[in-house]
């Protein structure tokens, strides 16, 4: 994703998203999102009650198991493939479990200003986030 921005306003959103929560995928070594398949975001001057239903019930069972530092560390190893996850953010990551990781992954992917591209990069960087983070994590 070299040269790719995130605007501040997705970005604070996307922290936002991230330090707080889907589906488990069939393998726990992958995380598995069909962009196909994600809710139609909402316009730009709409805000949406929720990302897509059942968010926030997700994001408050999840929010407490991810510090708010390892939430910034993970969202900027998404954006930037130099920065790495540490081990501690890691375990704390693995911790939150997959249904929360997910959840989070699928609300931060359905931003507009999002294209397909960087979708499927953002998703190719998480699933070896979360494959890395799994081994330092046993």
């Amino acid at each position: 994703m070299e040269g790719f921005k995130l605007p501040s306003a997705l970005a604070a959103f996307a922290l936002v998203v991230f330090i707080s929560a889907f589906f488990a995928a069939a393998d726990p070594n992958t995380v598995t999102i069909d962009v196909n398949d994600l809710p139609a975001a909402a316009p730009v001057d709409e805000i949406r009650a929720e990302p897509y239903p059942g968010f926030y019930d997700l994001s408050r069972r999840c929010i407490s198991k991810l510090t708010d530092e390892c939430g910034k560390e993970v969202l900027s190893g998404l954006f930037n493939k130099e920065n790495k996850v540490s081990q501690s953010c890691c375990v704390k990551l693995v911790a939150m479990g997959q249904e929360c990781h997910i959840g989070l992954m699928k609300a931060l992917l359905m931003f507009p200003d999002l294209t397909e591209n960087d979708r499927n990069e953002i998703l190719t960087i998480d699933n070896t986030i979360w494959s890395e983070c799994l081994k330092v994590s046993n």
